[in-house]
């Protein structure tokens, strides 16, 4: 099976858009109520900076 690239591009762009979705209202939770351990605290700002950056060169590939 071969995948065109704009293609893929336009999958991983839309997993990262709904990942993030998913992640921007747990994100704001935990800010506000600093309930959560530094280290899974650090994972999701991670996760979310790989999101934002994947976004990013899906964003720039189709331009």
């Amino acid at each position: 099976m071969c995948l065109r690239i704009p293609s893929f591009f336009t999958l991983i762009e839309s997993l990262a858009n709904a990942l993030f979705e998913k992640l921007d209202p747990v994100m704001k939770s935990i800010e506000n109520k600093k309930l959560i351990d530094i280290a899974i605290w650090q994972r999701v700002k991670l996760l979310v900076e790989d999101t934002e950056a994947i976004r990013g060169r899906a964003e720039g590939s189709q331009q």
